[in-house]
């Protein structure tokens, strides 16, 4: 992830009149939508503060500051807040440094920050157990594949077919449904069927992990601090400990692959 740079925008009334006199219906519902996409900007962590000047004379301004990876980036940000976007204030942007903070501004930036680092740790350890996963696998012809060791134990055909299913449940729209999706036959993932082949069974494996790297890579700093995910009816916020949904399945399943 690129290191953000912070930056501030100044807003203006493009219609004096408008903090003078008083917003016309247009400018209300226009008002209303800058300040809901302000709110969703910073539940994602992006904006640090927004706030307005009180007195209604023709100098009052808004004031937003936030972060961005680049120039660029924050320009089309501030082109995106809406009541730019619509004509009704105008902008003017100018990279920025916060300095000093209070305590609560100080807590919540060190709270973002540190689900950042708890969303990075759970993707490169998602990365490098399906490496050491992946490399074993490739040392194993189809007969070791789908051989299990004695009776009480799964062949590496089921775990695989067991994890797969797992990542597909539990990652499938995972901030909005249940990590147990009614669709999903658990019991079924231990039995090798004749239609199980390795290539089936890797294939489902693959789509599995893609879904948990694409959910987890999208995961906001807001998302990580304030989101639950529900799991058999259980919700779990993101970063608890110890970290109950961040995990791509069983560790002794994974244990299981890697040897």
């Amino acid at each position: 992830m690129a290191i953000s740079m912070q930056f501030l925008y100044v807003l203006r009334p493009s219609r004096i009149a408008m903090i003078t006199e008083g917003a016309t219906e247009r400018e209300q519902e226009v008002v209303g939508r800058h300040f809901l996409h302000l709110q969703s900007l910073a539940a994602q962590g992006v904006v640090l503060m927004a706030g307005r000047t009180e007195d209604a004379v023709a100098e009052t301004m808004g004031l937003v500051v936030f972060e961005a990876e680049s120039a660029d980036a924050a320009q089309r940000i501030m082109a995106s807040d809406r009541a730019v976007a619509d004509g009704v204030m105008t902008a003017n942007l100018y990279p920025y440094r916060v300095v000093v903070t209070g305590g609560a501004f100080s807590s919540k930036r060190k709270r973002l920050m540190d689900a950042e680092e708890v969303r990075s740790s759970a993707e490169r350890q998602f990365r490098r157990m399906k490496l050491l996963a992946d490399r074993a696998l490739e040392q194993v012809d189809d007969r070791q594949f789908f051989h299990a060791i004695d009776p009480e134990s799964n062949s590496l055909g089921v775990i695989i077919k067991h994890v797969a299913g797992n990542l597909c449940s539990r990652w499938r729209n995972f901030l909005s449904e249940d990590g147990e999706k009614q669709d999903r036959d658990r019991d079924s993932e231990f039995i090798i069927g004749p239609q199980d082949s390795r290539d089936e069974l890797m294939s489902n494996w693959e789509v599995g992990w893609a879904m948990l790297s694409e959910e987890v890579s999208a995961l906001t700093p807001g998302q990580m601090t304030d989101a639950t995910a529900v799991n058999r009816g259980e919700a779990h916020t993101l970063t608890e400990e110890p970290p109950t949904y961040l995990q791509p399945g069983s560790e002794d399943d994974a244990r299981s692959v890697v040897g």
